[in-house]
Protein backbone atom coordinates (compact mmCIF):
# COMPACT_ATOMS: atom_id res chain seq x y z
CA UNK A 1 0.00 0.00 0.00
CA UNK A 2 1.51 3.17 -1.15
CA UNK A 3 0.63 6.25 0.98
CA UNK A 4 0.72 9.64 -0.96
CA UNK A 5 1.57 12.48 1.21
CA UNK A 6 0.55 16.22 -0.05
CA UNK A 7 3.46 19.19 0.26
CA UNK A 8 2.20 22.31 0.54
CA UNK A 9 2.70 24.62 -2.24
CA UNK A 10 5.95 26.97 -2.29
CA UNK A 11 4.34 30.24 -2.72
CA UNK A 12 0.97 31.48 -1.29
CA UNK A 13 -1.24 31.18 -3.37
CA UNK A 14 -2.89 34.33 -5.09
CA UNK A 15 -6.52 35.12 -3.95
CA UNK A 16 -6.06 38.52 -5.53
CA UNK A 17 -6.01 39.96 -2.11
CA UNK A 18 -2.76 41.56 -0.76
CA UNK A 19 -0.44 40.01 0.53
CA UNK A 20 -0.20 40.04 4.82
CA UNK A 21 2.27 43.14 6.05
CA UNK A 22 5.78 42.22 7.72
CA UNK A 23 6.95 44.35 10.14
CA UNK A 24 9.38 46.30 9.01
CA UNK A 25 13.26 44.65 9.59
CA UNK A 26 15.48 46.62 12.35
CA UNK A 27 17.61 49.69 11.31
CA UNK A 28 21.26 48.60 11.61
CA UNK A 29 24.05 50.97 10.15
CA UNK A 30 26.62 48.81 9.08
CA UNK A 31 27.96 51.43 6.97
CA UNK A 32 30.42 49.31 5.54
CA UNK A 33 34.83 48.42 5.68
CA UNK A 34 34.99 52.37 5.57
CA UNK A 35 32.67 53.57 8.08
CA UNK A 36 34.26 50.73 10.19
CA UNK A 37 38.01 51.49 9.68
CA UNK A 38 37.38 55.41 9.85
CA UNK A 39 35.94 54.58 13.49
CA UNK A 40 39.13 52.94 14.64
CA UNK A 41 41.23 55.21 13.27
CA UNK A 42 39.12 57.86 15.49
CA UNK A 43 39.28 55.95 18.63
CA UNK A 44 43.30 55.69 18.00
CA UNK A 45 44.10 59.46 17.39
CA UNK A 46 41.34 59.79 21.19
CA UNK A 47 43.18 57.44 22.96
CA UNK A 48 46.48 58.90 21.96
CA UNK A 49 45.40 62.22 23.11
CA UNK A 50 44.52 60.99 25.78
CA UNK A 51 48.22 59.19 26.91
CA UNK A 52 49.87 61.87 25.66
CA UNK A 53 47.99 64.11 28.20
CA UNK A 54 48.55 62.27 31.00
CA UNK A 55 52.26 62.06 30.25
CA UNK A 56 52.53 65.66 30.27
CA UNK A 57 50.31 66.10 33.16
CA UNK A 58 52.55 63.36 35.14
CA UNK A 59 55.76 63.82 33.95
CA UNK A 60 56.24 67.37 33.65
CA UNK A 61 55.90 68.20 37.27
CA UNK A 62 58.42 65.25 38.23
CA UNK A 63 61.32 66.72 35.78
CA UNK A 64 61.31 70.31 37.02
CA UNK A 65 60.85 69.86 40.75
CA UNK A 66 63.04 71.28 43.09
CA UNK A 67 63.38 71.90 46.80
CA UNK A 68 61.92 75.53 47.69
CA UNK A 69 62.61 76.90 51.20
CA UNK A 70 62.85 73.51 52.99
CA UNK A 71 63.68 74.40 56.40
CA UNK A 72 67.04 72.53 57.68
CA UNK A 73 68.79 73.61 60.52
CA UNK A 74 72.65 73.71 61.75
CA UNK A 75 74.96 73.57 64.82
CA UNK A 76 78.11 73.24 65.71
CA UNK A 77 81.24 75.91 65.72
CA UNK A 78 80.82 79.11 63.94
CA UNK A 79 83.50 78.43 60.94
CA UNK A 80 81.64 75.05 60.20
CA UNK A 81 78.38 76.93 61.00
CA UNK A 82 79.22 78.85 57.99
CA UNK A 83 81.06 76.61 55.95
CA UNK A 84 77.99 74.41 55.80
CA UNK A 85 75.55 77.67 54.87
CA UNK A 86 77.96 78.63 52.07
CA UNK A 87 77.44 75.29 50.21
CA UNK A 88 74.11 74.86 50.86
CA UNK A 89 73.24 78.16 49.34
CA UNK A 90 76.27 77.61 46.71
CA UNK A 91 73.70 75.06 44.84
CA UNK A 92 70.54 77.43 45.18
CA UNK A 93 69.76 80.59 47.00
CA UNK A 94 66.50 78.88 47.07
CA UNK A 95 66.77 75.75 48.07
CA UNK A 96 66.66 75.60 51.79
CA UNK A 97 65.52 77.97 54.52
CA UNK A 98 68.74 77.75 56.99
CA UNK A 99 68.09 78.14 60.77
CA UNK A 100 71.12 78.41 62.90
CA UNK A 101 71.40 76.48 66.41
CA UNK A 102 73.94 76.68 69.66
CA UNK A 103 74.42 73.11 70.02
CA UNK A 104 73.01 69.69 68.67
CA UNK A 105 70.81 69.28 71.37
CA UNK A 106 68.85 72.72 70.72
CA UNK A 107 68.74 71.51 67.11
CA UNK A 108 67.43 68.15 68.32
CA UNK A 109 64.52 70.29 70.05
CA UNK A 110 64.12 71.96 67.05
CA UNK A 111 63.11 69.16 64.46
CA UNK A 112 61.21 67.12 67.42
CA UNK A 113 59.17 70.87 67.44
CA UNK A 114 58.61 70.84 63.75
CA UNK A 115 60.22 73.95 62.89
CA UNK A 116 63.12 72.65 61.01
CA UNK A 117 62.57 69.09 59.13
CA UNK A 118 66.16 68.01 60.06
CA UNK A 119 69.42 69.18 60.06
CA UNK A 120 73.84 68.66 60.24
CA UNK A 121 75.40 68.93 64.19
CA UNK A 122 78.93 69.48 63.90
CA UNK A 123 81.06 69.46 66.95
CA UNK A 124 84.24 70.98 67.57
CA UNK A 125 86.46 68.32 65.80
CA UNK A 126 84.72 69.46 62.46
CA UNK A 127 82.86 65.87 62.63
Amino acid sequence: MSTHVPTPPTTPPTTGAAPAAHPPAPHRATGGPGRTLGTAAALVLVLAAVVATLFTALGLPAARSAPHQVPIGVAGPPQAVTAITTALAGQDADAFAVTTYADAGALRAGVLDRRVYGGVAVDATGT
